[in-house]
């Protein structure tokens, strides 16, 4: 974030930075592999493919291996640094024998816990996009709807009453994310979020061109370990992906207190709020 504006890596980081005469950057060229020196164990340059040959790039320093969560492992073990019976299993020359692609973590969150509002009021970009006032705040205050980053408007963080076996254990474990719409808001969502087009039918099809606002509870500190598995020796084959959610049964119970909404039920009941009388759960 800059001045209210989201930002990309490339533009926060490579432009700045792309008349720098020790930069080089190679645009639709993949990595197939690490070379690593077998006796030494010392990383000394890449193997890449682009425009359909193969180059070898050779490090005068040292090698920086930063691919994400996903192709790092996999490029790690298609150079042979990885679990050695995977390896051998792949046809793959074990380098060094470690655990890679083992640990994956990631934060599950639930959506679809909608709030309708009998009011014009929602992030929608169809609507945001014709409003003149909103385009004119934004370009010359960096303010108004146009603002908020990913139509979050709003994070808690709570603690759920499970017992703290962690080392971390004052840290919360849920996290919600208040957003200012719905998925009918926004046109790109259901492709995001991967939701098949019955499924979107049957739940949120008859909220659509209603107004209102989700909450997203996230599992932050998931027990549940996953792992990446090479599909076969070749790069360009995406890896095996087990993500193995909620396979540790504490992360079912924090998923159970996400009844931490019945909290705001309860408050919901305990006091009255005659202004909150047009929201209501829709999903």
């Amino acid at each position: 974030m800059k001045n209210g504006e989201r930002w990309s890596s490339s533009r926060a980081y490579l432009q700045p930075a792309r008349n720098r005469k020790n930069l080089s950057v190679k645009r639709e060229a993949m990595v197939t592999k690490v070379l690593v020196d077998p006796r030494t164990k010392r990383a000394y340059g890449i193997q890449m493919r682009r425009n359909g040959r193969t180059f070898v790039v050779r490090a005068r320093m040292e090698v920086i291996l930063s691919s994400g969560t996903i192709n790092t492992p996999q490029l790690l073990m298609l150079s042979g640094i990885g679990p050695e019976e995977h390896l051998r299993q792949m046809g793959i020359p074990v380098i060094a024998n470690l655990r890679v692609g083992e640990n994956l973590q990631d934060h599950v969150a639930m959506g679809g816990l909608t709030f309708l509002v009998n009011d014009t009021v929602s992030l929608d970009s169809n609507r945001i996009v014709k409003d003149r006032e909103a385009i004119v705040q934004y370009a010359q205050e960096r303010k108004g709807p146009l603002s908020v980053p990913g139509g979050v408007e709003a994070i808690a963080f709570l603690d759920t009453p499970l017992p703290r076996r962690e080392k971390f254990a004052d840290f919360p474990d849920v996290e919600l994310f208040f957003l200012g719409g719905s998925l009918t808001s926004q046109n790109t969502l259901q492709k995001a979020f991967g939701i098949r087009d019955d499924l979107y039918s049957a739940v949120y099809s008859p909220i659509e061109g209603i107004d209102g606002w989700m909450v997203f509870p996230m599992l932050l500190r998931p027990r549940s370990r996953g792992r990446i598995l090479l599909r076969s020796k070749d790069p360009f084959q995406k890896p095996l992906i087990y993500a193995n959610y909620f396979e540790d049964p504490q992360d079912i119970e924090v998923r159970d207190n996400i009844k931490s909404f019945d909290k705001m039920q309860k408050i919901q009941l305990d006091f009255n709020f005659p202004e909150m009388s047009q929201f209501h759960i829709a999903v």
